[in-house]
């Protein structure tokens, strides 16, 4: 079982690492996944401008700020750090995927932040906003249908059909059974 001070020990020793080694990739993401499991995210992020300041191609950092500013639910922030990877990147669809979460999450919580508390509805000019937010989610779950269609990486299915349903897309929604 490790202590504290052994997970120290390991951010240190990761830290002394990446000095030597700045341009390893693998170290920077060794480093940054200790650093999370550590609880230090504005370290994560820190490290990341430094590291696009010396390598501005890296896709790294962006990846790292876009799953933290994720799980921090600042969306919008997210996908903009999302729209940082490139399509040539291994397992693209993980990151389309992840993408298209945040802007139906975006949708949904324009849903429930607009709904009428009595009667659950959204006004007209609201429900266009909503259906608009639905399509630009479903573009990346296409995205995702289309790179993975078995969803053996990632299990776009049940979100693509939802968005198909909530747009009256009953064929499409159908075609997904």
């Amino acid at each position: 079982r490790s202590t504290k001070e052994d997970s120290l020990k390991f951010i240190n020793d990761m830290k002394d690492l990446y000095a030597q080694y700045p341009e390893s990739e693998k170290v920077y993401s060794y480093l940054c996944d200790a650093l999370i499991l550590s609880n230090d995210e504005a370290a994560v992020v820190e490290i990341g401008k430094n590291h696009l300041a010396k390598y501005p191609d890296s896709v790294l950092p962006h990846i790292y700020s876009a799953f933290l500013l994720q799980n921090q639910k600042k969306y919008q922030e997210a996908i903009d750090q999302w729209n940082k990877v490139p399509e040539s990147q291994p397992n693209y669809v993980q990151f389309a995927y992840y993408r298209a979460v945040c802007k139906y999450n975006i949708a949904v919580e324009f849903n429930e932040a607009n709904s009428d508390a009595r009667t659950g509805r959204l006004t007209p000019e609201n429900e266009t906003k909503f259906k608009e937010l639905l399509k630009d989610a479903q573009v990346d779950f296409e995205k995702c249908q289309q790179l993975d269609p078995e969803q053996g990486t990632v299990k776009w299915k049940y979100l693509l059909h939802n968005i198909y349903t909530q747009l009256g897309l009953e064929e499409k929604a159908a075609a997904l059974d």
